[in-house]
C-alpha cells in the first residue's frame, strides 16, 4: 500500500496526516483561524513534516464540491485541489465533502470504534447513514456497491428544521427572529448548542453568570455547555443538551427513513464522541423511533456513536487510494 496525504478540514480545526491503508503514519492538528488561506495551512504542515509529501492526496472539506473545488460553508476559504496540488508539489489532490470522507471512514470501522445505541443487528448489503454535528451538520449516505460501499454526499444539514412539539415550536420562533431560514444545522451544531442555551435563558428569564457569558460566543462556549450538562452543574445546560440530543434523534430517524438504512445510522462529528455518555441516557433513541406508522421499522434500525475521532482522515485516505486505483 502506498502513502497518501489525507486532510480533514472543518470550520474550526484542520487535521492533516500521512496515511497508509488504515494506519495513520503521522498527523498534525491546526486551528484554522491561525491561517489566512489553505496554502498557508499546508505550508505549515510541509514545514512540520520535514519530508517529501506523497504524490497523491485527498482533502475532506465542509462544503459543496464542484470541479475539485469548494467554498467552505463555515470559513471564508476557497480550496482548489488542482491549484493547491501544484503549490505544494503533489501530482494529484482530490477534494471531497467532509462527510463523504467520514462516511467512507465509517465503512471500514470495527466494533471497538462504535458505541451501540439500540436497534437490531445491522443487515448486510443495506444502506447506512452517517450524520454528525460539529461546527456545522454533516450528513451522508453509504450504499452497497460491489464488495463494499459507495458514498452519496449530501447537504442535508441545510434542510428546514421541523419542530415536533410546543417547546421546539418556541425554539423555531426564537431562531426566526435571528435567521431568515432556520435549517437543522442551526440547532445540531456547536453554534446550535449556544442558540438552544440562549432560548432557554430567555424562556425562563435566566441570565448566565458573567464568566459563562464571556465564553459563550467563543469556540469554548459549546464545550462549556456540554461539560456543565454532563456533570449536572447547571439546569439550563442540562435542558440544552437534552433538547439537542432529542432533535438529533429526530433528524437521524428522518435520514433512516429516507434511505431505509437497515445497516444502521452512525453518529459521527466532533460533538458526539464527547457527549456519548449523556447521549446514551438521553431521549435520542426514543425520538429516533417516534415516526408514527413507521415506528416498527425504526425500532429495528441500529444506531451507533462513532468514537473513533480519526474517521474523517481514514476516509480521506481511502478516497485517495480509490482515485489512484481508477487512474491505473
Amino acid at each position: 500500500m502506498m502513502e497518501v496525504l489525507a486532510a480533514d478540514i472543518g470550520g474550526t480545526n484542520a487535521r492533516i496526516a500521512i496515511v497508509k491503508g488504515r494506519h495513520i503514519e503521522e498527523k498534525r492538528v491546526y486551528a484554522c483561524r491561525e491561517f489566512k488561506d489553505p496554502f498557508e495551512l499546508f505550508k505549515r504542515f510541509l514545514d512540520d513534516y520535514g519530508k517529501k509529501l506523497p504524490d497523491f492526496g485527498c482533502i475532506a472539506v465542509a462544503g459543496r464540491v464542484e470541479d475539485n473545488r469548494v467554498k467552505m460553508v463555515n470559513r471564508d476559504w476557497i480550496i482548489d485541489g488542482d491549484k493547491l496540488a501544484s503549490l505544494i508539489g503533489l501530482k494529484g489532490l482530490y477534494v471531497a465533502n467532509d462527510f463523504q470522507a467520514a462516511a467512507m471512514g465509517v465503512s471500514i470501522l470495527s466494533e471497538e470504534d462504535l458505541v451501540f445505541l439500540g436497534g437490531k443487528p445491522s443487515k448486510e448489503h443495506s444502506p447506512k447513514v452517517v450524520i454528525g454535528p460539529g461546527t456545522g451538520l454533516g450528513e451522508a449516505i453509504l450504499v452497497p456497491y460491489a464488495s463494499g460501499y459507495e458514498v452519496l454526499p449530501t447537504e442535508g444539514g441545510h434542510v428546514d428544521f421541523a419542530p415536533t412539539d410546543e417547546l421546539q415550536i418556541g425554539l423555531l420562533r426564537f431562531l426566526k427572529r435571528h435567521f431568515s431560514h432556520v435549517s437543522i444545522e442551526r440547532i445540531l451544531s456547536g453554534p446550535g448548542l449556544v442558540w438552544i442555551f440562549k432560548y432557554f435563558c430567555e424562556k425562563e428569564g435566566v441570565t448566565p453568570v458573567d464568566s459563562f457569558k464571556e465564553i459563550l460566543e467563543t469556540p469554548k462556549g459549546p464545550p462549556a455547555i456540554s461539560k456543565a450538562a454532563i456533570n449536572n452543574q447547571d439546569e439550563i445546560c442540562v435542558k440544552t443538551l437534552s433538547l439537542f440530543c432529542k432533535i438529533l434523534g429526530q433528524e437521524a430517524g428522518n435520514m433512516a427513513l429516507k434511505c431505509l438504512s437497515r445497516a444502521g445510522v452512525y453518529i459521527a462529528g466532533g460533538i458526539a464522541p464527547k457527549i456519548h455518555t449523556f447521549l446514551e441516557k438521553s431521549e435520542f433513541r426514543k425520538a429516533f423511533e417516534e415516526k408514527g406508522r413507521l415506528k416498527d421499522f425504526l425500532k429495528e434500525v441500529p444506531t451507533y456513536i462513532v468514537i473513533n475521532t480519526e474517521v474523517g482522515i481514514l476516509g480521506a485516505g481511502l478516497l485517495a487510494e480509490r482515485k489512484i486505483e481508477k487512474m491505473k
